[in-house]
């Protein structure tokens, strides 16, 4: 028996509670209720105590084998994230973190979190947070710049737009 993963199990588990009500094309997230979602991210976590959908021993060990704990824990949260990241359940739109740094994996910024903390109302805590402001403008995705046209800026303004 090949288990599902996890985001295979949220999409299946949606489709399955919402039946016919499921509506393509639209994001679940418009019309999912809380105790829709409750419902969802309890039968994924069955799937995940009978063995049918992975589960990480590390994972199996932290959150253990009751329901209650599983679901509220540690699937309620998943359920959240694949309604965001699957464009099966999205809508069809391509997730983009809307603030990437916030939870960042980068070691750097982590221990100057960290340092922060043992700094908070000292003089060093504004020296902390710009090396945090710095290290996030570093890691951030940079936007392309705006392409100005010059045909819809009024005459005399049209100057400015070579500067």
């Amino acid at each position: 028996m090949t288990k599902h993963t996890q985001h295979q199990a949220v999409v299946n588990a949606t489709k399955t509670y919402f039946g016919d009500k499921f509506q393509k094309g639209v994001d679940v997230k418009s019309y999912a209720t809380k105790d829709d979602r409750k419902a969802i991210a309890k039968a994924v976590a069955e799937g995940m105590l009978e063995g049918q959908v992975e589960l990480s021993d590390e994972a199996r060990s932290k959150y253990g084998s009751d329901i209650d704990t599983l679901v509220s824990k540690y699937v309620a949260g998943m359920v959240t994230n694949w309604f965001n990241k699957s464009q099966e359940l999205n809508g069809g739109q391509k997730y983009e973190t809307k603030n990437p740094g916030t939870r960042s994996q980068d070691p750097q910024l982590k221990n100057l979190r960290l340092l922060l903390t043992k700094y908070e109302g000292k003089p060093e805590a504004e020296a902390i947070r710009a090396a945090i402001a710095n290290r996030l403008a570093e890691i951030r995705p940079s936007k392309p710049e705006a392409q100005v046209d010059a045909e819809a800026i009024p005459a005399h303004l049209r100057n400015l737009i070579a500067g």
